[in-house]
């Protein structure tokens, strides 16, 4: 369910330390299917696993995401937003007045911020962007705001993903299990760490926070 895939999605974000933010686009010179995700995502996925047979460190969460715009056919093109690891720097370019990209990346260029094209990607499939990641908790809120109900929706086919991960990424643990009677509104954004339409998370780093957390919930008397 989209409920599921998102509390997963935040978890691997939360719990793995990832370098960028990214966006990938295909070119339908390229690659063709880029209307099927069934068809692309296996010709994407055996590209990544050749990749990281060269960079052992490579690692990424990609959720897919349809374009708003439909063809004469009511298909739509798909793309992708992730998280990734592990891309060497010979690998990026930086986007400049030399190396332009689109015009949302050329007036973001101006405006100061680092934006890479990964080459590889590039020649491969199309045009991307990345964008080194400065604080996590944006990361996860980057990547778990595309698993939406719309998405749900344009992935219909039984045991469909809503996401797409490297193996081996690290998943949460449990240091202290329990029950508190305390009850928390779903929507308070000045308690939670991440507020959506699906669910509400609050991360704490080890059991001192966690005792904190308590003491936080008798302050603001839930009961």
């Amino acid at each position: 369910t989209v409920k599921r895939a998102r509390e997963t999605i935040f978890e691997y974000a939360s719990c793995n330390d990832f370098d960028y933010f990214m966006t990938l686009t295909i070119d339908d010179k390229k690659q063709e299917h880029s209307k099927s995700l069934d068809e692309l995502y296996p010709i994407i996925s055996q590209w990544f696993r050749d990749y990281k047979k060269k960079h052992k460190d490579f690692t990424y969460l990609l959720v897919p995401e349809p374009h708003k715009k439909e063809d004469e056919d009511g298909l739509k093109r798909w793309h992708f937003h992730g998280l990734v690891k592990g891309i060497p720097k010979e690998d990026l370019i930086q986007f400049s007045e030399e190396h332009k990209g689109s015009k949302y990346i050329n007036k973001r260029v101006k405006k100061g911020d680092v934006l890479y094209d990964w080459k590889n990607w590039y020649k491969r499939f199309g045009f991307n962007d990345i964008e080194p990641i400065k604080d996590k908790k944006a990361g996860e809120k980057y990547i778990t705001k595309y698993v939406v109900k719309e998405l749900g929706q344009n992935i219909k086919k039984p045991n469909s993903h809503l996401y797409y991960c490297s193996k081996g990424l690290k998943k949460a643990q449990i240091i202290a299990k329990g029950t508190y009677s305390f009850k928390v509104d779903a929507d308070d954004k000045d308690f939670f760490d991440y507020v959506g339409d699906y669910c509400s998370c609050k991360t704490v780093e080890n059991l001192a926070e966690l005792e904190q957390l308590k003491e936080i919930l008798i302050q603001k008397n839930y009961t």
